[in-house]
């Protein structure tokens, strides 16, 4: 059989077709930049943006890409500056205008931000990222009803983004709107169940709510979460103290003491807790750990006389009397009221 061999011509042609679709199924710089992007190494992508607009000075999608990575790098200045080149190439880059807003939200630049994140909302109003952070910069200005108007049409546009949820909590808890903060984080919790500090800020609104129960709960969470997170401990222990959990109170008290050993406000609460149950000696020793930490604390010494009189030793508590005098009289007055040493013609 005789085999036929393609002519010098044919084999160019087919090796350059073959070139040609090899170099056509390479990915671009900006393809990758996106792919990097998308997996979070900002890092890298940045690089690759560099390198797109380095080869491309007028490619205005790659330098908003840029200053999108640059923010995420906490790099602010040269987010701001990618941002300003997206927007002199294309001066509709309404996500450009955002990112310049946003990097000036980050640098403590608030009414340039407000301007920018504006004009990114002119150019398209139903962008809810920047209706979202232009309601950011509002709250950081302490402009809360302006706020409140940008998050919930943010929200309006995305009710699934966290970021809106929280911000908008937030300005409902310093303005003392707690049922409605209640009502934000009770959705916060159900778009992300793993955000510990939304949990602890729902317990929050319903401690000045008065729902201990409800709070108990909602902290309980949070510790779940984040087991080692002493604010966290601290809010549940104050939570099962007020709904009169006091066993629960006290185990997560000592809970809080493992992590923070001379934690003063944990070492107290375990105190009151315990005095509280009758276990006067476990009180005492927690105070006193209290008492190292901070020596010249007043009540500190009072409470710790207070339970040696509770327990029957009046004697040890009045030996506590002259150091209260010199940091409290009036606690020293009602020590020695308590003690039964108190001047007849004293008034208490």
């Amino acid at each position: 059989m005789k085999i036929v061999f393609p002519s010098i011509i044919t084999f160019l042609l087919l090796f350059s077709a073959a070139h040609t679709s090899a170099q056509n199924a390479s990915p671009s710089l900006f393809e990758t930049g996106v792919k990097l992007t998308e997996a979070k190494k900002f890092k890298e992508a940045a690089e690759v943006f560099s390198q797109a607009v380095a080869k491309n000075p007028s490619d205005s999608v790659s330098y908003r890409y840029l200053s999108w990575c640059e923010i995420e790098l906490a790099q602010y200045d040269k987010a701001a500056e990618s941002a300003r080149k997206a927007i002199a190439i294309d001066p509709g880059e309404y996500i450009a205008y955002n990112n310049l807003g946003w990097a000036a939200v980050m640098l403590g630049q608030l009414d340039e931000a407000v301007g920018d994140l504006k004009t990114s909302i002119k150019i398209n109003s139903s962008y809810a990222i920047a209706h979202n952070n232009l309601g950011y910069a509002y709250l950081k200005q302490n402009r809360d009803d302006e706020a409140m108007q940008e998050l919930k049409i943010s929200i309006e546009l995305d009710p699934n983004d966290k970021r809106p949820h929280s911000s908008l909590a937030s300005v409902y808890i310093r303005s003392g709107k707690y049922r409605d903060a209640a009502t934000e984080l009770e959705t916060l919790t159900r778009i992300d169940p793993t955000s510990a500090q939304s949990f602890s800020d729902l317990g929050f609104a319903y401690l000045n709510l008065g729902e201990q129960g409800k709070a108990v709960i909602a902290l309980q969470q949070a510790v779940m979460l984040d087991p080692k997170n002493v604010d966290y401990l601290r809010h549940l222990g104050t939570a099962q103290t007020l709904a009169g959990k006091r066993e629960d109170a006290i185990a997560t008290y000592r809970q809080l003491l493992l992590q923070k050993p001379k934690d003063y406000d944990g070492l107290m609460a375990l105190a009151i807790n315990l005095s509280v149950t009758g276990r006067f000696d476990d009180a005492i020793i927690s105070a006193k750990t209290a008492l190292e930490v901070k020596p010249n604390a007043e009540k500190t010494v009072y409470f710790i006389a207070l339970n040696y009189i509770d327990k029957g030793d009046k004697e040890t508590a009045a030996s506590y009397l002259p150091r209260l005098k010199e940091l409290d009289e009036d606690l020293a007055k009602k020590l020695e009221k308590a003690l039964g040493t108190q001047p007849a013609n004293q008034k208490p």
